[in-house]
């Protein structure tokens, strides 16, 4: 049986419902502006004040669900027409004001906008008031209470605001996409995009597509087990069914934030003097822009989260045990495998290449044939460089998502990218590179510049420096072991809910 929270989620989901159902009958786009009146047939509204403007708040919902505006990065939109306008007051007295001779309300005030009548009770200057919220603080009755809309009230960074006409407004450059005011919302009128149709046209034109659903999958389908979800989205099409969570290197900024918010004293310690650890380097990727655009989404929501952040700070066990932290989580990354075969020291590290790609030279030689190696040959191929690409197992980029990794290979074969597979490094001159074939011949590579990218050793010796110097330690991301993605939110997690 479906269980839906509110009438707002079980029309979503009709809407969902009929639209993908269309997409995989191939007429979708033909029966678009049929679908309101198939969701909602006759004439006798149910929940608007005619059927025809809940069929016209239909028909944007119907838009939504097949991707919403392409040009708006945010993942919320806001339906003007489903928006109610509720009304909005700020701070107002109510009923609940005993008329006590204290006043602290208006003591707290800082702009005189409190006063009382004769009865003692308190009123409001709505000219003079600035929201501030000090009255209601310090009321011993609780009885001033700030009116604002739902969707205000559910979005905790401020990025809800109302059009000149009283119809909601999202600031995307606030947003982080959490999604509290489209579950707030009692009109719908705030609401997620779908991309249901593309997941339809991938199940109908490829041979391998995999689903990866979040943990969160468990929660949802509460009238059947796992398995059973598991099983239904095998029979949808789909060749497999993985778990996965969304995050990055900037678990420990993503951990720091959500103690915070939960009233924690926190300090992040970053050695560097800038945040963003290893998605730092995505910005230098032009095809990696949105894990850019995660990073920065998760530096805004640590600034405002009140962690007290230390940028050029390392956190030395001096450090540490002059803070006398009662927890310690420790997600100092990894750091880049140096080469050791002679003239190793003239090889150009990888997260130096991406800094100044520019100055890698026509013809270049990659050593490393993982994610990393695999992503800056393809940047350099994009950029007309003709690379060789180094690697010492039989494939390339075994260590990357099997969708992501068949993506990657698709574009290195349409660049100058040539793969040597089972092929191990020995020497870096100053003509280019020695490789080992597999036949133990050695062969001289002519190559202007040489890249080495070897993989990542954690940190875990530097993280054992302060293992004892707290209650509680914690060992989060590539720290711990350099793996994938979720490992590493994971990891946050799970620290997070504990501590």
């Amino acid at each position: 049986m479906y269980k839906f929270d509110t009438k707002v989620q079980h029309l979503k989901y009709k809407v969902l419902r009929t639209v993908a159902k269309h997409a995989w009958d191939s007429d979708f786009y033909e029966s678009f502006l049929d679908i309101p009146k198939e969701i909602i047939p006759g004439k006798t509204p149910t929940m608007r004040c005619c059927v025809y403007k809940e069929r016209a708040i239909l028909a944007e919902r119907v838009k939504l669900a097949a991707g919403g505006d392409r040009n708006n990065p945010n993942v919320i939109e806001a339906l003007d027409i489903a928006c109610d306008d509720c009304p909005t007051g700020g701070y107002t007295v109510t009923e609940a004001c005993r008329g006590c001779i204290a006043h602290r309300c208006e003591d707290a005030c800082p702009r005189g906008a409190i006063t009382h009548d004769e009865f003692h009770h308190a009123h409001i200057d709505k000219s003079k008031c600035i929201n501030c919220g000090k009255c209601a603080a310090v009321c011993p009755y609780s009885a001033i209470y700030n009116r604002k809309r739902p969707c205000q009230n559910a979005c905790k960074i401020g990025a809800i605001s109302m059009n000149e006409d009283g119809t909601v407004k999202i600031d995307n450059s606030k947003c982080i996409s959490c999604g509290a005011c489209v579950y707030q919302c009692p009109f719908g009128a705030l609401s997620d995009k779908s991309f249901i149709l593309d997941a339809i046209k991938m199940l109908k034109n490829c041979d391998r597509v995999y689903a990866i659903v979040a943990p969160a999958i468990v929660s949802q389908f509460t009238y059947a087990k796992p398995g059973q979800v598991i099983a239904a989205i095998k029979a949808l099409g789909f060749c497999d069914v993985l778990e996965a969570a969304l995050g990055a290197d900037m678990v420990a900024y993503n951990e720091a934030a959500e103690l915070a918010e939960r009233g924690h004293s926190v300090v992040l310690c970053e050695r560097a003097q800038e945040l963003g650890g290893a998605m730092r380097y995505a910005k230098y990727v032009p095809f990696k822009q949105k894990v850019d655009q995660l990073m920065q989404v998760m530096i805004r929501r640590l600034e405002r989260s009140g962690a007290e952040l230390r940028l050029g700070t390392e956190a030395t066990p001096e450090l540490v045990e002059e803070l006398q932290p009662d927890v310690i989580v420790a997600a100092l990354g990894a750091k880049a495998k140096r080469p050791d075969i002679p003239g190793g020291e003239n090889a150009i590290m990888a997260a130096d290449a991406l800094r100044d790609i520019d100055s890698i030279g026509q013809t270049a030689a990659v050593i490393g044939g993982g994610l990393v190696g695999c992503e800056i040959a393809l940047q350099l191929g994009m950029m007309g460089r003709s690379v060789q690409l180094i690697s010492r197992k039989k494939e390339v980029c075994r260590d990357a998502a099997y969708l992501y990794r068949e993506g990657l290979l698709m574009e290195l074969e349409k660049v100058p990218v040539t793969i040597l597979n089972e092929a191990d490094c020995v020497a870096v001159t100053e003509n280019g590179a020695v490789i080992r074939t597999p036949d133990g011949s050695e062969l001289e590579l002519k190559a202007d510049s040489v890249i080495w990218a070897g993989g990542y050793l954690p940190l875990d010796d530097e993280a054992g420096q302060v293992r004892a110097l707290a209650y509680d330690f914690w060992k989060i991301g590539d720290c711990a072991q350099v793996r994938k993605i979720f490992n590493a939110r994971r990891e946050g997690y799970n620290a997070g809910s504990n501590i």
